[in-house]
């Protein structure tokens, strides 16, 4: 599948990152980061989407917002190979999770692809690719528990944004990204580490 491209052989290169670039949200395509920009913005954030990695690898030219004078946000679901060069540059990076079974079945209507390889590709992929985010990121952020998991980040980042604003955010950017996944793949289809991964982090049969 080229758009998660093989990790083990594409080496991460040298990374152009802007120097304005403060913190990097990381999940998975279909995982909810269309919503968690849109909240960074509506908080007044300067957050952007997808806008330092490509499906290829990091983008090789500087993005629009390099001479932004705020600290940026980068939310993005195809950084995960990625995500251990960032906090090597001393950068948060924060995991992005939802709920395994809604992803993987919106990645399968979303992507006609995806779909075609079937579900056990996309259930690998979403295994493999939060286990590289994993292992680098300093909190976690649940996309179906966003609002309690999102206020210690805040916290932990230092960014002071009141309460009434953020709950404001969250109602404004709720609709953005959302979708019907269906019920292609349940719970007790999921391969065993993958139900043992998920299960580390609240997910279970619903």
């Amino acid at each position: 599948m080229s758009f998660y491209h093989d990790v083990e052989k594409n080496p991460v290169p040298e990374l152009l990152l802007p120097p304005s670039l403060k913190l990097l949200v990381a999940g998975l395509c279909r995982g909810g980061t269309n919503f968690v920009h849109q909240f960074f913005k509506e908080t007044g954030q300067a957050a952007y989407h997808e806008s330092v990695f490509a499906t290829t690898g990091p983008r090789q030219d500087m993005p629009r917002w390099t001479g932004n004078s705020k600290p940026v946000i980068e939310v993005s679901g195809i950084s995960a190979p990625y995500a251990y060069a960032v906090a090597a540059r001393d950068i948060p990076v924060i995991h992005l999770l939802r709920d395994p079974c809604a992803c993987i079945n919106s990645n399968l209507n979303y992507f006609p692809k995806v779909g075609e390889e079937g579900w056990e590709k996309m259930a690998d992929i979403y295994l493999r690719w939060h286990e590289l985010i994993a292992r680098s990121s300093v909190a976690v952020v649940r996309l179906e528990h966003f609002f309690d998991d999102i206020l210690p980040v805040l916290r932990l980042l230092h960014l002071s944004i009141d309460e009434p604003t953020i709950r404001g955010a969250f109602t404004r950017a709720r609709h953005v990204g959302r979708s019907t996944p269906g019920n292609l793949v349940t719970w007790d289809m999921l391969p065993h580490d993958l139900k043992t991964f998920a299960k580390g982090y609240g997910y279970g049969p619903r």
